[in-house]
């Protein structure tokens, strides 16, 4: 698969990683939508408090994608479903806009290197009235 790196110093690439296996409480998603933000460009421009981030660092941490893979403890019934990803939730501020787009109930870990709780209530179902088009 490929991810958009940067190891900071403004130096971004499109590169080939292996592809990712779920571990227990895990699944792996295939991204439909991601978001660059500020944070993103500041981490591009190796500007973003040190701590933060380790480079190298994969760019968008806000995205929307389907459920290809499941780990242990995840039901199957799971795969192909959307899902919205917050990947960096130090403080869960976002809980007022994934209310409106989700049931609010986490379903798995992502691939956040935020500590726990937070690592576990950052991948929530995308509720079917959302629409999958864009206008």
């Amino acid at each position: 698969m490929k991810t958009l790196t940067t190891i900071g110093q403004e130096d971004l690439r499109l590169i080939e990683v292996e592809d990712l296996v779920p571990g227990p409480g895990h699944v792996v998603a295939t991204p439909i939508l991601t978001g660059v933000c500020g944070t993103d460009l500041e981490i591009i421009g190796g500007k973003i408090m040190p701590g933060y981030v380790t480079y190298p660092a994969t760019i968008g941490h806000e995205w929307v994608g389907r459920i290809k893979l499941v780990g242990a403890d995840i039901d199957p019934s799971l795969i192909g479903k959307r899902i919205v990803v917050e990947g960096i939730v130090p403080c869960l501020v976002s809980n007022v806009v994934l209310e409106a787009l989700t049931d609010a109930s986490p379903i798995a870990k992502s691939d956040s290197r935020a500590p726990e709780p937070e690592q576990s209530k950052s991948c929530f179902l995308l509720l079917n009235s959302i629409s999958s088009t864009m206008k």
